[in-house]
Parts: C-alpha cells; sequence; structure tokens
C-alpha cells in the first residue's frame, strides 16, 4: 500500500501554523517537523541575565 503525501498551499500552513501545539517548516507544499527544545529548555534559553 502506497501513502500519498498531501501538499499545502501557504495559507493552509500559516493558519495550521497559528493554533499548532509543536511549530513546523514549509517545504515546497509539504509541511515538514521542526527539531526544538523542551519547554524547561526555552525557559533558561528565555531568562534574562542579571
Amino acid at each position: 500500500m502506497q501513502i500519498q503525501q498531501r501538499y499545502y498551499t501557504p495559507e493552509e500552513y500559516v493558519a495550521l501554523e497559528e493554533v499548532a501545539e509543536f511549530k513546523s517548516e514549509y517545504w515546497d507544499g509539504k509541511i515538514v517537523s521542526m527539531a526544538g527544545g523542551s519547554i524547561n529548555h526555552n525557559r533558561i534559553v528565555g531568562k534574562e541575565s542579571d
């Protein structure tokens, strides 16, 4: 059985990205998951230096 790839318009991608829990990238009509840090990682990186 072959799985068919769905292609998205840029407008569809933007609408999906606005409500997504995880961030992704748009490549030639495909939506590809982005690697990213954890919530704790983002808290540490986002902390202001004293």
